[in-house]
């Protein structure tokens, strides 16, 4: 026989105890029918129910119901990100080896939506293809702009420095020698037409050779008159102009110049705002295209490892049934728990414990566990985890209501042991071999402390009592009360609603057995 089970004999004292609790529930609810119909619970005369205080043992436990699980397992979800319908699955209890299909999922929808992704991946490659040659095209257009905007500032400068330096220092060159030419050919004819007078007074020339030495000095004198004019206006009015002109010339060439730039990188910066949005577009389209390719290979689920098949829904609370059923045709949601894949052979109880108990409840609590398929055996084990939430997949029923899941490892498990299966578990909390205890009932709140009425010779005693945890029936006293006390299985309510607007008692709801001393 394993050591970790319990042994036969320990089965016995646990059945036992067991029947003693029975005879003790059903010792409570003879006394309270006994108070509801006015009766009285020993032989003494009394208008009242009374409980007779006596030291014996007691045990505070928290018992539940729960199922069983491997401890270490591997959870297989659906994760397609969507909610699919079964086409085929791995029938329950199957072993599998690492590698093989255990359920497919419908994938039309999926197939269509990565044929779309795809033809979108195909039309954003071909737009972000044709933003880039047009921003090709446009970057050498604006090249050529500017080379020409360039090369006309070049021919500006040029033509102004042609004329500055070139084309004004030799006409002025010529003006001057206009009017040298023009003052020699003057000097000349002042001088003929000075001798022409000469010779005309001694009669050697006619007076009308003399009229055209005359007239001719005087065209000469009008040349000379003329080549200054020229040059005073080639200084004055047409040099000037002109420089103006070529000047204005290179401004405008430098202003096409710079503006040409400006609209190039203008230009080129508009387009590349268009590559970048078709770049985002075709990232996030090719990213849409492998989520839904993920999607689809995750539509084909494998098994992780070597191991035997048992759907996740199997033995837990369904509150949604039609979601939990696994079956061809059923609907699993995102991220889903499909499939659970134990690694071990370790076996752990899952069970929920109200609010009022997890106080009481701490890790490495001593636990029993029964096993509804196993009605013969007893296993141990221990409190290894307690849930610091409540749970919440439970409010749907009662919103109210809060449990903690936990979690008991077992020492030992037995080969006919299946996840999924029925088990109760008893979590003791304190065992006492000698101990006062009453029922719950008869204490109450009064002041904020806790309150017992005892039967008196004379009369009723209310008396402050000091108590320890309860187990739903029967509550420990550790001071106030000894052997023998009778203690009322009915209190005086009005008076403790008078006193503390109508607490009963202030003893945390824990569910166990109680053994009380036999009588």
């Amino acid at each position: 026989m394993n050591t970790n089970e319990v042994s036969v004999d320990s089965r016995k004292t646990i059945s036992m105890r067991s029947a003693i609790v029975v005879l003790a529930g059903l010792a409570v609810l003879a006394v309270l029918f006994a108070a509801l119909s006015g009766g009285r619970s020993d032989e003494k005369d009394s208008d009242e129910p009374l409980w007779t205080v006596a030291r014996g043992p007691l045990t505070i436990s928290v018992t539940e119901a729960g199922r069983i699980q491997n401890k270490d397992e591997i959870i297989v979800r659906n994760e397609t990100d969507c909610s699919l319908k079964i086409l085929s699955l791995t029938e329950e209890g199957t072993v599998v080896k690492k590698g093989d299909i255990i359920i497919s999922l419908d994938d039309v929808d999926l197939e269509s939506a990565r044929d779309s992704a795809a033809l979108d991946v195909r039309r954003l490659e071909s737009d972000l293809m044709a933003a880039t040659e047009r921003r090709e095209i446009l970057k050498s257009q604006m090249q050529s702009n500017v080379e020409k905007a360039e090369l006309d500032l070049k021919f500006a400068r040029l033509d102004l420095e042609r004329v500055t330096l070139g084309v004004h220092p030799q006409s002025l060159e010529a003006a001057d020698a206009n009017i040298t030419m023009a003052e020699e050919d003057l000097e000349r004819a002042e001088e003929d037409y000075a001798w022409s007078t000469k010779l005309s007074g001694k009669g050697f020339i006619t007076l009308k050779e003399l009229k055209a030495d005359e007239l001719s000095a005087k065209q000469k004198r009008l040349n000379l008159k003329i080549k200054k004019s020229d040059r005073a206006l080639l200084v004055k009015y047409t040099h000037p102009q002109e420089v103006e002109k070529l000047g204005s010339a290179v401004k405008q060439s430098e202003m096409a110049l710079d503006r040409n730039r400006r609209l190039a990188k203008a230009e080129l910066t508009g387009q590349q705002a268009e590559m970048f949005k078709y770049e985002d577009k075709l990232l996030s389209a090719r990213k849409e295209l492998t989520k839904v390719e993920e999607r689809l290979v995750a539509c084909k689920i494998v098994a992780p490892a070597d191991g035997m098949v048992i759907f996740a829904t199997s033995g837990g609370r369904r509150r949604h049934q039609s979601r939990e059923r696994m079956e061809v045709g059923a609907t699993v949601l995102p991220k889903h728990p499909l499939v659970r894949m134990p690694t071990s052979s370790k076996m752990q109880a899952v069970i929920s414990v109200q609010e009022a108990s997890k106080p009481k409840l701490s890790e490495n609590m001593v636990a029993t566990v029964t096993v509804d398929a196993l009605p013969d055996r007893i296993f141990l084990g221990k409190l290894t985890e307690i849930a610091i939430l409540p749970d919440s997949t439970q409010s749907w029923l009662n919103p109210d209501l809060k449990v903690y899941n936990c979690k008991v490892e077992l020492d030992s498990s037995d080969e006919a042991m299946r996840p999924g299966m029925n088990c109760e578990v008893e979590i003791v909390i304190e065992e006492y071999s000698d101990a006062w205890f009453v029922p719950i009932q008869c204490v109450l709140q009064i002041d904020g402390q806790p309150t017992v009425y005892v039967q008196k010779k004379d009369g009723v005693e209310k008396r402050v009592v000091s108590t320890g945890l309860d187990n739903n029936v029967m509550i420990h006293i550790l001071d106030g009360l000894s052997d023998g006390d009778e203690v009322m299985l009915a209190p005086p309510l009005e008076e403790a609603m008078k006193h503390d607007n109508g607490s009963s008692h202030a003893s945390p709801d824990v569910e166990g057995v109680a053994e009380p001393a036999a009588e």
